[in-house]
């Protein structure tokens, strides 16, 4: 029985010890999957295989909150690896790619790998020519599936080229088998495809100037094989139709489409592309308070001036034109009711405005007049208006007064605007007597003009002049003693002065002139300095030997100048006429020289000699029989 018991216990904790070694976090264990430990594996939108062309892998998953991540170079994708944000690209011939993707719930645990592999192979398409021509590109072409391949058809001389063929293949899809440039697209298997070759005849393909096409000039063509055409107008013109104009037959698929086929059914043969000029739909429309001509809907062409009318109706004004739509509109003058309008740009639609008119009345206070005159005019409602006061004369502007609906820009201006908003108004020029009496003073040495007192308009600048009428005095300057004025230049004899506050005195002032003095020597002193004298007064003046020297005299080199006493180095001189220079002179002082010998000899001179200052003497010494001269020295003094 304890044998027993054993047993039992044993194949108990044998169980209990099986049951717990599963891993509930296993992300491979559906189990895992199904508790809600691990997130669920993602899940490829395109299973693994070959393709032709370059696909696009949606990668989901069956929880909406989890995050996907992918690798595509093989490696096993982590939390770090690229997150899944759109389809991923798997691209490239002859490439094959593994792609792996994890998925993560933020509350489970990182899911298990989800791995295909994608083998991406192009279709092959073989280009050749079958003769009497070639292909560009030729040979064997790698083309993804569905995508399209242009190959082009170069025929030999004498021959043209007349279509393409599938030689072989399923699904060679030719957008346009009589197409030189022929855009291929294989949609199921590898093919090739053929250029076909037949002898040509001339295709000649013009324009009437005013335009271009494509071809363009004589080309070859095969009889009885369409060859499309296009034709492409000039600024301002469009297509108008295919003219076929000599040769064989020529038949058109839509002769008055700008793209078409033309096919040559009888030898060759020439064509013309035909264009006209270009017309738009003009539409006038009116705004309140007029009529417009046209009025309805224009057919108008391109560049031609149109006339247009504006009327306004009673009550009203034109007020301009205005464009409303369209690009390429040009109106000759948009102020002017009656002109012309161009188009180069399309239709258009252009609109004549209008303005309510109302009555402003001029007036004034009987003191001046205004512009416009005195009376009613009809003027545009919002629409400024100049308008001036002139002030007759011995009045000035004061202000306008307004009433009504009208409002001045600045009453306080004599030209200035005026606006009637809303109804009619009136305006009054207001002006005031405001003359002023001027009194000009001389203030002696002198005389005005005007003198005395006079009656000048405010703010009005009246002209001044003062002249000096005393010997030596000049005008300096003006000034106000009494009142105030302002002057054009206060310093200048002749000027103006004006009177904005009242009446006023002002006085021309004059002094006595100046005159520039110039002190100069003649080399063997000097002088006081030069400087500038007044009219008619004494200036002290000295000059002072060099030495050795004495001055001598003084002397008037330029000008004139009344010395008091020309010989004394110390004098005055007077100025009355002008500039003046003055000269001192200096002349060298004279000494004794006494010549004496040793007696044994003589010389010559002999005795006593008067000499300058600095001026050399001739001396000999002739020595008495058996002496021979030695030598001169100074007895007495400096020699």
């Amino acid at each position: 029985m304890r044998k027993f018991n054993s047993l039992l216990f044993a194949a108990i904790l044998l169980l209990f010890l099986l049951t717990c070694s599963r891993d509930p976090l296993n992300p491979y264990d559906p189990k895992a999957v199904e508790e809600g430990f691990v997130t669920p594996a993602p899940v490829f939108e395109i299973s693994e295989g070959q393709f032709h062309k370059d696909i696009q892998v949606e990668i989901s998953c069956s929880e909406e909150v989890a995050s996907i991540y992918y690798t595509i170079d093989g490696s096993d994708p982590t939390i770090n690896s690229n997150l899944y944000i759109s389809p991923v690209p798997i691209a490239g011939d002859e490439s094959i790619i593994l792609l792996k993707a994890v998925s993560k719930n933020p509350d489970k645990n990182l899911s298990g790998i989800s791995v295909s592999s994608y083998s991406i192979d192009y279709l092959e398409l073989e280009l050749s020519a079958s003769g009497n021509g070639s292909v560009s590109p030729s040979g064997i072409h790698k083309v993804a599936q569905d995508s399209s391949f242009i190959a082009t058809a170069i025929a030999d001389s004498g021959y043209a080229f007349s279509y393409w063929t599938v030689a072989e293949g399923e699904g060679i899809e030719i957008e346009d088998i009589y197409s030189l440039d022929g855009s291929i697209t294989p949609t199921q298997t590898n093919g090739k495809v053929q250029a076909n070759f037949e002898t040509g005849i001339d295709f000649t393909i013009n324009n009437d100037g005013h335009g271009t096409t494509d071809p363009a000039g004589t080309i070859t063509v095969v009889q009885d094989i369409p060859r499309t055409i296009s034709a492409v107008s000039d600024f301002g013109y469009v297509f108008s139709e295919w003219t076929h104009v000599s040769g064989g037959t020529v038949n058109f698929d839509n002769s008055t489409s700008a793209v078409t086929k033309a096919t040559l059914t009888a030898g060759a043969a020439v064509i013309r592309a035909d264009f006209e000029l270009a017309t738009y739909e003009l539409t006038v429309s009116a705004a309140t308070g007029g009529t417009v001509t046209p009025a309805a809907p224009a057919i108008v062409n391109h560049g031609a001036a149109e006339a247009i009318t504006a009327t306004p109706s009673g009550g009203y004004m034109f007020d301009g034109w205005s464009i409303i739509s369209g690009s390429g509109v040009t109106i000759a003058d948009d102020e002017d009711p009656t002109t012309n309008v161009t188009l180069i740009g399309g239709d258009a639609e252009i609109r004549a405005d209008f303005r309510i008119l109302r009555t402003l009345t001029m007036t004034n206070d009987g003191n001046g007049t205004t512009s416009p005159v005195s009376g009613n005019y009809q003027v545009g409602d919002e629409l400024s208006q100049v308008i001036t006061a002139t002030p007759s004369s011995g009045y000035g502007f004061s202000h306008w007064s307004v009433s009504g609906s009208a409002l001045a820009a600045d009453v306080n201006s004599a030209s200035t605007t005026v606006t009637l908003s809303g109804g009619n108004g009136t305006v009054t020029a207001n002006f005031t007597d405001n003359t002023y009496s001027l009194t000009v003073n001389s203030g002696g040495n002198g005389t005005t003009n005007p003198s005395g007192t006079s009656t000048i308009v405010h703010g009005v600048a009246t002209a001044i002049s003062a002249t000096p009428t005393t010997a030596g005095y000049e005008f300096v300057s003006w000034s106000v003693p009494n009142g105030s004025a302002s002057f054009g230049n206060s310093s200048a004899a002749s000027t103006t002065v004006t009177l904005t506050s009242g009446a006023a005195t002002i006085q021309a002032n004059f002094a006595l002139e100046t005159y520039a003095l110039t002190m100069t020597d003649n080399g063997f002193g000097s002088t006081s300095a030069s400087t500038t004298v007044t009219y008619g007064v004494a200036h002290s003046i000295t000059a002072t030997p060099d030495t050795g020297y004495d001055f001598d005299s003084w002397s008037v080199t330029s000008g004139t100048a009344s010395i008091a006493n020309t010989g004394s180095s110390s004098t005055t001189v007077t100025l009355t006429s002008g500039a003046a220079t003055l000269q001192a002179i200096f002349t060298p002082k004279d000494y004794t020289l006494q010549i004496d010998n040793d007696g044994n000899g003589s010389t010559t001179p002999t005795g006593v000699q008067t000499v300058s200052h600095a001026a050399a003497t001739a001396i000999s010494a002739v020595p008495a029989t058996y002496y021979v001269f030695s030598s001169w020295s100074a007895e007495v003094g400096t020699a």
